[in-house]
This record gives C-alpha cells, structure tokens and sequence, in this order.
C-alpha cells in the first residue's frame, strides 16, 4: 500500500483526573482513504510544533506500525506531521477528525491566547450518535476538568439513546456534574425535560453549550447540598465518582431526590475503593443495580461501565443486551 496519500487522524485520550489540566494525552493514526490503518516502516516518524515553532516541540512515541502516542500540553497540539527520511509525507494543523469509543468526530482546534493563564484549546465536537442524533459540543482543554467531553460522557450519551424502557419522553431529569453537557443534551432531544447541573465555576461551558437545546435548564449544584427543587424522576451522572468524598456528597444530594425512580451513571474504572463505598451509601434506595455495559475505549485507557440502579418502589427492568465491544471500539470509516 502506498503511504504517499494517507488521512492522518488525531485521536484524543483524556487524562486521569489527577494529571495537569494543561497537559493532553494524544494518538495519532495514520489510515488510507477508507479509514482503514497503514502500515509504516520504522524510518517513519511523528513529530508536532508549537505555534509559530520551527522545530518540532514534542516527538511522539510509536505504539506500533500504524500508530503513534504522545503527551505535551496543548500548545503543541497545533500541527503534526509525518515525515520519512526529511521528507513530510502528511501534515495536518487546524482541523481533524478523531474516534472517541467509536463515535465520528469532526475537530475545530483553536489555540488560547494571552488571555488565559494557561493554553487553551478549545474543540468543537461534532458527535453522531445512534438514532441519527447528532449534537455539537465545545470543549476548553487546559480549564476546568468539566469543560471535556470525558469517555464515561460519550458511554452515557451513547446508552441513552438505545434504552427505549426509561421512557424519556417528557420525563423530569436531573443530571450532576453535567459538565460540557452532552448527556443532558442528549437525553432532551430524547423527549426528557432535563435540568443540567454543575459547580458555578462549570456553568459558562455548561450554558454555552445547552443553550440552543430546547428541554435543557441549567442550574448551579455542588454534591452535599440540598437539590433544586425539581421533581426528577430520573437521575443521570458520568464520572463523578472521582473521588471518596465526591461519592460521599453526591450520595447525600441525591438520597433526598424524593421522586427519584432511575439512577444511570457512567464510571470509569480506577484502582480505589470509591465504587464500593458508593454502593454502600446508595444501596437502601435501590432494589436493582444492573450493569449494563462495559466499555473498552480504543486507544487503551480505563474501561467504562454503565449502571443503572432501580428505586425500591419502582418495578425493576431486567437487564438488556448493550453494546458489545466491537460495536463501541470500531473505527467509523470517512
């Protein structure tokens, strides 16, 4: 196969939470026109630029013979290119397109300027989602931690759209730490009635990007507080669980949820005992915790598991089949 021609596809893979809010994990994919990967010779490289850079600020190292990772903070993100024995083969700078759990995406990427403390780079996110949904979300790497469209968002958003018996259609939602807002988002072009919430410091990307969304209301909450007054009877939430307190707190808000008969979140997977301590303060609400769903993200990072809890004095659903993971890892071809 000839390598002259190749599409080069920008691949992001977020971060732990622990890491610098500056710094962005990446993969870079080189494929042929119908998306499939090429191969390349170990004389091939990958290399990005800083803006305005003349030499490249960051190499990236190869995972195999079609991909290449790296990490660097978002300022070098703003070209990349491939090159063979001083020769560039393919660059990209402003656009890209990127897979994220197996959803298309389309990238705008614009670079902060000396008004932010920090770089920024802001994406706009075309996301397709089953039931020919497709939203556009905007997020700001290097803020805050809610300002990306993290994997257990997309998992969330994604399972909403196939779980036809939560009977979305005019039902009161409440999501927490609704961040970019994608899921509540989603869940309204569904039917839901949502209320989107969120610490004040997540509320301009929150309102940024709900606000053409009609069904969407957005409202200031931190976990341990008393909720809004909002009779939700679903409850929706994506990786929040990021740390003990955290759980402890959101555990407190939403037990005093009274007409709450769902609970469906989205966890990515972490080596603490946050999940079962969780569990153990939610479990007297609910008479039914499924597992819905494992994700395993393409590139490799945590798993995300789906779970839906059932109120003691609603009827239990069984459990249903959901994606499998070569449904949700799969390449979408351009």
């Amino acid at each position: 196969m000839r390598l002259e021609c190749p599409t080069l596809r920008l691949r992001f893979w977020r971060a732990p939470p622990s890491r610098a809010a500056g710094v962005v994990g990446f993969v870079v994919a080189l494929t042929d026109e119908h998306g499939e990967e090429v191969r390349c010779r170990p004389e091939v490289e990958v290399k990005c630029w800083a803006n305005g850079a003349s030499r490249e600020a960051v190499s990236c190292h190869r995972i195999d013979a079609s991909r290449w990772r790296g990490s660097a903070g978002v300022e070098v993100l703003e070209r990349v290119a491939v090159i063979r024995e001083g020769r560039r083969l393919v660059e990209i700078e402003a656009t890209a397109s990127a897979d994220v759990l197996g959803v298309r995406t389309g990238l705008e990427i614009e670079i902060g300027d000396d008004r932010y403390a920090r770089p920024l780079l802001r994406v706009s996110r075309d996301l397709d989602l089953p039931r020919g949904l497709r939203t556009t979300i905007v997020e700001d790497f290097g803020a805050a931690m809610g300002a990306h469209v993290w994997n257990a968002g997309i998992a969330l958003a994604y399972y909403l759209t196939s779980a036809t018996d939560l009977r979305l259609e005019g039902r009161p939602t409440l999501e927490f730490g609704a961040g970019c807002g994608l899921a509540s988002i989603v869940a309204a072009r569904c039917g839901a009635n949502v209320l989107a919430t969120d610490r004040d410091g997540a509320l301009d990307a929150l309102r940024a990007n709900c606000g053409a969304t009609n069904g969407v209301a957005v409202a200031s909450l931190d976990f341990g507080r008393a909720p809004p007054d909002f009779p939700a009877t679903l409850a929706i939430a994506a990786d929040v669980l990021y740390a003990p307190r955290a759980a402890a707190d959101l555990a407190t808000t939403l037990l005093q949820l009274p007409s709450l008969e769902d609970l469906v979140f989205a966890h990515a997977e972490r080596p603490d005992t946050t999940l079962a301590a969780w569990w153990a303060a939610i479990a007297p609400r609910f008479n039914s915790i499924t597992l819905e769903a494992r994700v395993d993200p393409d590139p490799p990072c945590s798993s995300v598991f789906v779970y839906r809890c059932t109120a003691a004095k609603a009827a239990a659903a069984p459990p249903r089949p959901f994606l499998d993971r070569e449904t949700t890892t799969t390449t979408t071809t351009t």
